[in-house]
């Protein structure tokens, strides 16, 4: 009988030590940023996606499990059409058709990004506007949409050529003489460090676009929201934020 009872006594605890994953809501998060820095290796779970949504988890006392998932833009598109629940990181509300942010939920700013404009350093490019680039290669990324830029490509004669990846955008920018490239600050800072191109890349003082970074959350997770805001209305101030972004070169 004793030793019964230590058995009992030892699988309530472990029942009680695991209860709050047990009954912990899983929200996914729909990301559609496939490489750098944002995701580095899915199989292992490593990048800047998957750093937050441990640290949502860890931070939610126990009621949300955050787990990413990684699909095309398009598919995550008829996901927010449909109403299925999840959340979005670094989404900007007018790049999802919510200019004021009636349509989702909207954390506060996660993170303030730019779009950089890249040029070799042996052709430096000072970016003003899309004049700035006229008569050259305009190096892209398959998919991207550059505002203000492609819409004046035939009346500027500059030549969009596309890559599959921001890392091998910046790896032909270091070697095209007559090319520029418009990136994210985020994908820059890492590649440029990752692939040690610093010396051989220019970056323009001037930005081709600024904007904020937030997380996206559909109209019915109101418990995943709350979680969600009071983590990252904190962010600026976390030491373990600060560290990883650091990890990234950010």
């Amino acid at each position: 009988m004793p030793k019964y009872s230590a058995v009992r006594a030892l699988v309530s605890l472990l029942a009680l030590f695991h209860a709050p994953l047990a009954w912990a809501d899983e929200i996914e998060v729909w990301e559609y940023h496939s490489t750098a820095p944002f995701v580095i290796d899915a199989d292992t779970e490593q990048g800047l996606s998957y750093d937050l949504a441990r640290l949502l988890t860890k931070n939610s006392g126990g009621r949300h499990i955050f787990s990413v998932e990684l699909l095309p833009r398009l598919r995550l598109d008829k996901r927010l059409q449909e109403g299925l629940p999840g959340v979005v990181f670094w989404a900007n509300n007018h790049w999802f058709a919510d200019p004021d942010k009636s349509k989702f939920r909207w954390s506060s700013p996660i993170l303030s990004g730019k779009n950089l404009v890249l040029s070799p350093a042996s052709n430096p490019v000072e970016y003003v506007d899309a004049r700035s680039i006229a008569n050259m290669d305009l190096i892209g990324v398959r998919g991207h949409v550059y505002s203000g830029v492609d819409e004046r490509l035939a009346e500027l004669n500059i030549r969009r050529k596309d890559v599959s990846t921001e890392e091998a955008a910046i790896e032909f920018i270091s070697v095209k003489p007559d090319g520029a490239l418009i990136i994210s600050n985020l994908a820059a800072s890492y590649f440029l460090k990752d692939l040690q191109l610093k010396n051989k890349i220019h970056v323009s003082k001037l930005p081709h676009a600024t904007y904020d970074r937030y997380v996206l959350v559909q109209p019915d997770l109101g418990s995943a929201y709350q979680t969600i805001e009071a983590y990252v209305s904190g962010l600026a101030s976390d030491p373990e934020w600060a560290q990883i972004l650091a990890k990234y070169g950010l």
